[in-house]
């Protein structure tokens, strides 16, 4: 199903953003909209990065001879690329609960609990 992190499998704010939005209990989904909207540079800035350092890793996976090093700095790149996209993703939801009753972030927190669940289970 759709990932709640925008920037996760499935694209970023666009197509991933609409999934996610139209996952989410009616009553939030404007304000939502409206904030993730509002940080979409910031996403789109990310979304470069990780492009960026995806083609770093492509170059030193095909890199002969292979350059260990080379490789373990790309990856890391990599990582602090996506650990960037899903820090916005958390400002932006941070800025979003303050603004929203409790029976309201009550449902979405059963929500994101189902998600969770699916990563946690066990094969």
């Amino acid at each position: 199903g759709p990932t709640f992190i925008p920037g996760g499998p499935g694209g970023g704010p666009g197509r991933g953003m609409e999934a996610m939005i139209n996952g989410l209990p009616e009553g939030v989904r404007p304000i939502f909209k409206e904030k993730f909207t509002a940080a979409k540079p910031q996403f789109d800035a990310a979304r470069e990065q990780i492009r960026a350092a995806r083609k770093k890793v492509a170059d030193a996976a095909e890199a002969d001879p292979f350059d260990p090093a080379a490789g373990d700095a790309a990856f890391d790149e990599l990582q602090t690329a996506m650990d960037g996209v899903q820090k916005i993703a958390h400002q932006t939801i941070g800025e979003i609960l303050p603004q929203i009753p409790a029976p309201q972030r009550h449902q979405l927190v059963e929500q994101w609990s189902k998600r969770w669940d699916r990563f946690d289970r066990k094969p």
